[in-house]
């Protein structure tokens, strides 16, 4: 949940810089525990303009960067970014697309739900082909990620596009 997500990064930077503080006067271990502090904080300043982005999106405040873009080329650049960790954890990334699929859209955002479908992939899969397909349908541009994944549970089907849930790890 959100709270939790917000929590953990502040609590480990509190103990890095507490370290830091408590621990030898070594200009090399604090150092290290600042840049542990910075990357948290960073962790949290993405997770806080995640955040708001929902927030605007949802409010409709937010100013309207959706342009016209490819589809196929967004999901082509997103899975060439994911396919040498993908490989190094088993998997291999396949990738079908039709000719320019056009959509209006926002880049990053499009982006970013492409890495999430594919680290939830890559957590809960345990190896094997990881599909990204961009075609149309009836007129509608089509973004599908599959893998042999166990799937979303029958029962957490209607909750999983609610705000901020997270389902079981152990599925």
């Amino acid at each position: 949940d959100v709270a939790h997500d917000l929590k953990t990064p502040l609590a480990r930077m509190r103990a890095r810089l507490e370290l830091a503080l408590i621990g030898p006067a070594d200009s090399a271990c604090q150092t290290e525990a600042i840049r542990s502090a910075i990357n948290e904080a960073d962790r949290l300043l993405a997770t806080f303009n995640a955040l708001l982005s929902i927030t605007e999106l949802e409010a409709r405040t937010r100013p309207d960067d959706a342009e016209p873009l490819d589809l196929a080329e967004v999901a082509k650049s997103a899975a060439e970014l994911y396919e040498p960790v993908a490989e190094e954890s088993g998997f291999v990334l396949s990738l079908s697309t039709e000719l320019e699929v056009k959509v209006r859209g926002v880049r990053h955002l499009l982006s970013q739900a492409l890495a999430n479908l594919f680290d939830n992939a890559l957590k809960y899969a345990g190896g094997g082909e990881i599909q990204i397909r961009v075609f149309h349908r009836e007129a509608q541009a089509v973004l599908e990620v599959a893998d042999r994944g166990p799937g979303i549970p029958e029962a957490d089907r209607d909750v999983v596009f609610d705000r901020f849930i997270r389902l079981e790890r152990s599925r």
